[in-house]
């Protein structure tokens, strides 16, 4: 059976390549950054051993530099006036940090006083390209810390920090405490640990569970189904399995996102067998061949479905017996020319004495349904299919009805029809159960019609409130019986005993409490509308994975990371060894904020805002109970954005500021969330139709948010470009526009199509949009300034937006994340020159948060990994 969907995730990040400034990982682990012991940094012993040119010395314990000593530089018109320190070894790659601090009498020039980093070579030559300057900023007569870093480049032997002053005019500088640094990439390793049940099929005849689940590494376990005793047990490195199926000759198949199709005989097989790996395009290069589907058919062959490769869709035929793989072609077109489209799911009719054996290929996006013989030939169109819905996500074949469920509109419709392709009875609605159950087994019934060999179960989600149950749907009768049985989503159904099976067996997609359940009904309990049946449950072990993170937190020395899709909340230390403590959360957070000593998380689906009190230690008290109102009530799905607004006297609330992603066909909203109030939400829908409200930031009293023009996956992007906009969060939500426009603009028009994150610095508003950063002053009320990446890029043809970057502030850069529609990357500016940006790390790089000390941490799939920068 197929992997359920989980349309939340994003793409995901793979591993670092290595950049011009690219910070590397196989640097020894430490928790602090480096200090790399300058000698006389603090000028205690007069200059030496820094070498200086023009107005440079060494003054003593007075007004100007305080109790101690500290170093004098009379800037007067003359082209340079520098000290420089001894060389430190430095290997390349390492990433050194210098700081000082600083002070001037005047301010003349940007660059009157700057700190500087200078690698030089194996000749002791300066490599010019790589050096690093940050210049003092702020206040005259005011010791500031300054902070300069760079990375070593190639052929890089040793470095030196340089003082060095420049001034049109006359000014007095100086400067004291100089210590030069390694900054440190620490791996804090995986966060968020679940058990998982991704997807799942049962070999009824050798009692035999296969279990696959997703994450890093993904595994592959089998069980005894009558007992849930685990048998073998299997790992897969940095691939996820799609989909799994027995075949006719009792071995189980799995196919990858990578591409790759395995064999395992559970009762031969110590490892699974490589059959074809479909994404391998020659020794060093892959694409995408993604195999989303695979199920039995006739001659012990398995069928599979493909992502396409390029305007081609394709399947496959393994046949066992011959080991013979047989890739098929399907001619599909779009508008009238060849387009390849992804088989999500695929279905084989084995035929009969009257009717000839088929493949029914599900597909997307737009869904689409073909018919075909078993080799492919003879393509046809089998059903007319609405563009709204997105794919036909499940496809299944049982006795002579094809169901094909269509995806993309609330609710799903499972269609129903014979093999000429006509409807044979009403759609049926919200079938949440991956695939349906095969054919129900003959038995002797009581009544007649008889239910047996007539019946297929799936579970059908009823609606918020109103929880899953099983269902079933008869094939003599052309409809559906209401059985009102609680049961979550099956990952897989089966009968048992194999000789002569008189139960219904269900493996649950998601574990409870830790454990995943194997539950039995008496068939004889199910051929009739009721809610008596008898249900048995046998717990197993599922296998454990690490989940992708999805959010990241961090405050008072804990990290608290979601994971994707049921993968609860994990918290982990910001130092030392200790493993993270796992909470459990069935909600994925698209947002998070520390307010008022709780943890806020915004839930997907369905935009549920929880909290959990703090404790002493950092570990969260229970959850505060789940509000729905943004939710059932406006029309949202994802709290992107959460900003805390702290009160600002005792007879105010605490704020909670939220931005949202919406549900399908609604609009993005801004929220305030008054915590502790009789009337706590004061929302705004519609304020920017078609779009959604990605990030947020504060200063002083108003509250600066920028905009997406994507929603919901199931909506195309809308017109126009992103927005960026001000409010005040302490009365009525009344957003006023701030135009993106200006002489920095140089007279273009704005057409980004997302502001994906915003940050305050200095009194200004630094806007991260697609692969331009833009920064805003907020008392000129003007955008003074605009860079690009060094890779320029756009987010026009992107089907979502939701990646969102980040963007925080560390030892005087701005470091963000951004992807460039291939990687995510980190990338840096200056703040005392911002003239350029530079590129850090690439891929490997998700949501970056900061902590008190200016410690960077960053998201890299399943782990959290932090620089540790704090320097003096």
């Amino acid at each position: 059976m197929k992997r359920r969907p989980i349309s939340s995730r994003l793409p995901k990040l793979r591993a670092a390549a290595f950049a011009p400034l690219t910070l590397l990982l196989s640097m020894p682990l430490a928790y602090a950054a480096q200090n790399l012991g300058l000698t006389n940094g603090t000028f205690d012993v007069e200059i030496h051993p820094w070498e200086k040119i023009g107005n440079v010395l060494v003054v003593p314990e007075q007004g100007n530099c305080g109790a101690t000593k500290c170093l004098h530089l009379n800037i007067e018109k003359l082209p340079l006036h520098t000290a420089t320190s001894e060389p430190k070894l430095v290997a390349p790659g390492q990433f050194i940090a210098a700081s000082a601090l600083m002070k001037r009498d005047a301010v003349v020039g940007q660059e009157d006083v700057s700190l500087g980093i200078v690698f030089y070579d194996s000749n002791d030559a300066p490599i010019a390209a790589a050096t690093r300057w940050s210049h003092l900023t702020g206040p005259v007569n005011t010791w500031l810390s300054v902070k300069v870093s760079g990375v070593a480049p190639e052929g890089t032997k040793s470095a030196r920090v340089v003082v060095r002053g420049q001034s049109a005019g006359v000014v007095n500088a100086y400067v004291d405490n100089v210590v030069m640094s390694k900054i440190i990439l620490e791996d804090r390793g995986h966060q968020v640990f679940v058990g998982r049940v991704s997807a799942a099929a049962i070999d009824n005849e050798s009692d035999t569970l296969y279990v696959a689940a997703n994450g890093n590494p993904a595994k592959f376990f089998t069980y005894k189904v009558s007992d849930g005793s685990v048998q073998k047990r299997h790992t897969l490195p940095n691939d996820e399995i799609w989909s799994v199926v027995v075949g006719g000759d009792r071995a189980a198949y799995f196919g990858t996102a990578s591409g790759r199709l395995y064999r395992f005989d559970n009762s031969k097989n110590d490892a699974p067998e490589l059959i074809r790996d479909f994404g391998k395009t020659s020794e060093t290069s892959r694409t995408n061949r993604t195999i989303w589907s695979l199920t039995a058919g006739p001659g012990n062959c398995i069928y599979g479905g493909l992502a396409p490769a390029g305007d081609e869709s394709n399947g496959f035929k393994y046949c066992a017996a011959a080991q013979e793989l047989t890739l098929l072609t399907l001619p599909t077109k779009k508008d009238g020319k060849a387009a390849g489209f992804h088989v999500r799911s695929l279905a084989v009719d084995p035929g009969d004495n009257h009717n000839a054996s088929a493949v029914y290929w599900g597909m997307g996006n737009p869904a689409r349904l073909y018919k075909s013989a078993l080799d492919a030939n003879g393509l046809t169109d089998f059903l007319t299919i609405n563009a709204a819905h997105d794919y036909a996500y499940y496809t299944d074949f049982v006795k002579d009805r094809v169901f094909a469920r269509l995806t993309g509109t609330t609710p799903t419709r499972t269609v129903v029809l014979n093999r000429a392709g006509t409807s044979v009875s009403d759609p049926v609605a919200d079938i949440n159960s991956v695939g349906i159950s095969a054919l129900s087994p003959s038995c002797s019934a009581a009544v007649f019609p008889s239910p047996c060999q007539n019946t297929v179960f799936y579970t059908k989600d009823l609606g918020a409130g109103k929880g899953t149950h099983l269902s079933s749907y008869r094939l003599d009768a052309n409809g559906e019986t209401a059985l009102a049985i609680q049961m979550s989503p099956p990952a897989t159904f089966g009968y048992a005993p194999p000789s002569a099976p008189t139960k219904l067996v269900s493996v649950l997609r998601d574990p409870v409490d830790g454990f995943g359940k194997i539950v039995r009904f008496n068939l004889s309990d199910l051929y009739a509308a009721n809610n008596k049946a008898v249900r048995e449950t046998t717990n197993f072990a599922p296998p454990e994975t690490a989940s992708g993170i999805r959010t990241l937190e961090v405050y008072k020395g804990k990290t608290y990371s979601s994971g994707f899709v049921n993968g609860a909340i994990g918290i982990g230390d910001t130092e030392g060894t200790n493993p993270p403590v796992l909470v459990k959360e069935y909600l994925q957070a698209e947002g998070m904020a520390v307010l008022g000593e709780r943890l806020y998380i915004g839930g997907y689906p369905g935009a549920v805002i929880k909290s959990f009190k703090l404790t002493d230690t950092g570990l969260l008290e229970p959850a505060s109970p789940a509000d729905t109102t943004l939710g059932s009530v406006h029309g949202q799905n994802r709290p992107f954005a959460m900003l805390a607004v702290p009160k600002r006297n005792n007879n105010e609330a605490d704020r909670l500021v939220i931005a949202t992603v919406p549900k399908k066909d609604e609009q993005g909203a801004l929220a305030v969330y008054s915590v502790g109030e009789l009337s706590p939400w004061n929302v705004l829908k519609g304020r920017f139709p078609g779009q959604s409200i990605l990030a947020l930031t504060r200063i002083d009293d108003v509250v600066y948010g920028g905009t997406s023009v994507w929603r919901d996956i199931d909506n195309p992007k809308s017109d126009g470009a992103a927005q960026l906009f001000r409010f005040s969060p302490f009365g009525e939500i009344a957003p006023v526009d701030v135009p993106i426009t200006g002489a920095v603009f140089n007279g273009a028009a704005w057409t980004k199509k997302a502001i994906t994150a915003l940050l305050t610095v200095n009194r200004q508003i630094w806007i991260l949009a697609e692969d331009m950063v833009l920064i805003y002053d907020h008392d000129k009320k003007q955008f003074v300034n605009t860079l690009r990446t060094p890779e320029q890029f756009s987010y026009a043809e992107w089907k979502v937006s939701w990646n969102a970057g980040s963007m925080v502030q560390s030892n005087g850069y701005v470091y963000f994340s951004a992807s460039d529609t291939k990687l995510t990357n980190v990338y840096r500016v200056n703040i005392s020159k911002p003239d350029s940006i530079e590129l850090v790390r690439k891929g490997g790089s998700g949501m970056m948060k900061v902590d008190a000390k200016g410690n960077i941490y960053f998201v890299n799939e399943e782990k959290v990994m932090k620089y540790n920068m704090a320097l003096p």
